[in-house]
């Protein structure tokens, strides 16, 4: 329309309803690469003849979304594993949910994680990656000392670098012990749980709060003039923000099962879902209701999620599928399982396939941002379980054993050789397995002494 009607209509409209000033919501600033959900009134119109009246670009952005779910089932039946053909439709569903959860949750996320620190950073090469295990900590002490940066400094290069790594972190949850006492298989899972626009696609966007104070001020000197203006603040859903979260978490345990079809950056996905779901719940003073009240857990069942989206019910039944009928847990073959049945087949397989991730993302924002997400997902999820304050968290054994190293001016010999550091290093891993609670105390003593004794050198302490 021309300047003229826009302005007639405009005037028309305020004559009636007065002016507005909308205060953006967090949906506003915040972006995701995920889908913009079916309204239930598109899912209304999408059953008509000709899909009702859905605009014509929309009803192209569904067509896409749909040609997108054809796609991903034509991946899992051509797949030769046959759990997952068996296990489709709640896989299909599964995907569903952590796609609506990534659109409607991902406000909640912290979604600028702290970047590395620049001296540090530069050295996620050669042996060295993000995912820093014993040898990569030892690798990292090693290459810095190298490049003359002092011990002390290299500490806090290191800290920084180690702070959100799921390799380097732990948690520890109060309420593990009470969950193990009941029989729940949970508990074992609870206690071992360990950006740009430009890197995900995913940033905030300022421009709805670039307008604030022009439609704030304007709207305070109309409404001073005696003319109507309607102020509407930001509103948020908090039941349907936890609808969807709660579908996700239930979801989860189905492509973590066994996935095989799903890309990099779709299992990254994944963990960005369950980041974001685990922090739609208000956290309490007290643990979980739901986990407080279990009693007799061989009774307790999950039953595998049924697809509702219509878009994948209708791409599996033209596919000549029933959506209804291959319902089922991938890990387990069976529609209902019992918790701790999903848990012990789930929790391996899901182990395996992130840290698969990370070996093929060491050297990679991609596999630095998944791990450290992962990594505090775990935390959240422990909290949600125990209770506000009941997460106790620390570093590894190994990390805590560098760092006195490096606090203690100890660095390598010049001539050190890799069997050297990785047999100092799978001793530092033994002992996080022997003293997980880090009761026993010199630990930095004990690392001197078995480099010497065991490993053929001996740390020199600089002056």
């Amino acid at each position: 329309m021309t300047d003229d009607e826009f302005d007639k209509r405009r005037k028309k409209a305020v004559e009636k309803d007065g002016y507005k000033v909308k205060i953006p919501d967090l949906e506003d600033i915040i972006h995701l690469p995920a889908e913009e959900p079916m309204t239930s009134d598109e899912m209304a119109q999408w059953k008509k003849p000709g899909h009702g009246n859905i605009p014509a670009d929309r009803e192209e952005e569904l067509q896409r979304m749909k040609k997108k779910r054809k796609d991903k089932y034509d991946d899992m039946l051509r797949n030769p594993t046959p759990d997952i053909v068996r296990s489709k439709a709640s896989i299909m569903c599964a995907l569903d949910d952590a796609q609506d959860a990534l659109s409607t949750l991902g406000v909640l996320g912290r979604l600028l994680l702290p970047l590395l620190p620049r001296a540090a950073a530069g050295m996620l090469s050669g042996p060295v990656g993000w995912a820093l295990t014993a040898a990569m900590l030892l690798n990292l002490m090693y290459q810095m000392s190298r490049m003359g940066i002092p011990t002390r400094t290299a500490k806090r290069h290191k800290n920084k670098l180690s702070e959100h790594n799921p390799f380097t972190k732990k948690g520890k949850a109060g309420i593990a012990k009470e969950l193990a006492r009941k029989g729940l298989h949970a508990g074992n899972l609870i206690e071992a749980a360990q950006v740009t626009d430009n890197i995900w696609g995913v940033g905030i966007c300022l421009g709805p709060l670039m307008g604030i104070p022009w439609s704030v001020g304007s709207g305070l000197v109309r409404q001073a003039m005696g003319q109507k203006v309607e102020w509407e603040l930001p509103h948020t859903d908090w039941k349907h923000w936890q609808k969807a979260a709660g579908r996700a978490l239930h979801s989860l345990p189905a492509l973590w099962g066994d996935t095989p079809f799903l890309t990099d950056h779709e299992i990254v996905g994944v963990v960005f879902t369950g980041h974001f779901a685990q922090q739609a719940f208000p956290v309490t003073d007290e643990p979980c209701e739901g986990l407080k009240n279990i009693k007799v857990v061989k009774t307790l069942e999950m039953c595998a999620p049924t697809p509702t989206n219509i878009l994948t019910r209708e791409v599996m039944q033209e596919a000549g599928d029933d959506p209804d009928e291959f319902v089922e847990w991938p890990s387990t073959g069976e529609k209902w399982s019992n918790i701790n049945d999903l848990t012990d087949t789930v929790y391996p397989r899901a182990q395996n396939h992130i840290h698969a991730l990370y070996e093929r993302h060491q050297q990679d924002l991609l596999g630095y941002y998944t791990g450290c997400y992962a990594g505090e997902a775990g935390l959240y999820a422990m909290e949600n379980c125990g209770g506000l304050n009941s997460v106790k968290t620390s570093y590894t054994r190994p990390s805590r054993a560098v760092t006195g190293l490096m606090d203690m001016n100890y660095k390598f010999p010049d001539d050190i050789t890799e069997e050297q550091i990785n047999c100092l290093a799978e001793r530092l891993e033994n002992e996080e397995k022997w003293d997980p609670e880090g009761i026993q105390a010199g630990l930095t003593q004990r690392a001197l002494d078995y480099a010497r004794e065991h490993c053929g050198f001996s740390f020199i302490q600089a002056t």
